[in-house]
């Protein structure tokens, strides 16, 4: 099977692009600690990025949503600023230039026809370039066959594609937690009240052995415990939409565990 150009490698991202990214991101399944995960395909997925020398750069990520976008709302994720962290938050596709971003999350769409093309659809996004360049033959075969295989086995609606983003947050264990109606934080599971670590995200860039129970994951989903026992999906916190708002509730709640040498 064949690839067609990939939006933000082989060419800028488009109005259209980010109006499709909504309907995707808000229809895949509800992130869930029983999300299945086919581990012997996985391994082989793994190999393959192993095989092309590609751990740090591309990963297999479990196709998982948390709070709905709103039709006119994008996914941007933006490195935090006080700690070592992501915030992938719901932004107005309005306010941004397309072709100032580029994807991190893609869906596979098996097109069919005569020649058997696929596209990659993106759903998630950051500022800048790609980390995947038009020119870099390595990636771009090991995207075609990462694609090829999930197409044949009929995993197009359980595993996305992902570009990861060099930027020394890839290499800490993290877990995103899913705060309400402000996305998700991603934050080093050192400064987190761990509840259940759900994976989303494979190989570990810092160490992608494939072993007997699956290969090692690289992000993860913290699923949170609230006082009484209960697992829940969400994090209240107040409505601050500042970084500093936000892990200052996190803290509150006593799911964000301040590090001094971040002057926290």
């Amino acid at each position: 099977m064949t690839m067609d150009p990939v939006s933000s490698v082989h060419r800028p991202l488009s109005v259209e692009d980010l109006s499709l990214s909504s309907a995707i991101a808000t229809a895949l399944p509800r992130i869930d600690a029983d999300l299945g995960v086919p581990y012997e395909d996985l391994k082989d997925l793994v190999r393959i990025i192993v095989d092309h020398n590609m751990v740090g750069k591309l990963a297999v990520h479990l196709l998982h949503s948390h709070e709905p976008l709103k039709p006119s709302e994008i996914k941007l994720e933006n490195k935090l600023a006080a700690v070592p962290g992501k915030w992938m938050r719901p932004v107005p596709a309005a306010s941004l230039d397309p072709t100032s971003l580029h994807g991190l999350a893609f869906k596979i769409k098996l097109k069919g026809g005569e020649n058997e093309t696929f596209c990659l659809i993106p759903y998630e996004f950051a500022q800048g370039k790609s980390p995947v360049a038009e020119d870099d033959k390595e990636a771009l075969g090991c995207i075609i066959q990462l694609a090829n295989t999930i197409i044949r086995r009929g995993l197009a609606d359980v595993f996305a594609l992902q570009f990861i983003e060099r930027d020394g947050v890839a290499a800490i264990p993290t877990a995103e937690i899913e705060v309400q109606g402000l996305g998700t934080i991603t934050l080093p599971q050192s400064m987190q009240k761990i509840g259940t670590l759900v994976p989303v995200s494979w190989p570990n860039p810092a160490g992608p052995t494939v072993h007997p129970d699956g290969p090692g994951p690289g992000e993860h989903w913290n699923e949170s415990t609230k006082p009484d026992g209960t697992k829940t999906h969400k994090v209240h916190v107040n409505s601050l939409q500042t970084e500093e708002g936000v892990l200052k509730s996190l803290a509150e709640v006593g799911v964000f565990l301040p590090n001094e040498k971040y002057g926290l």
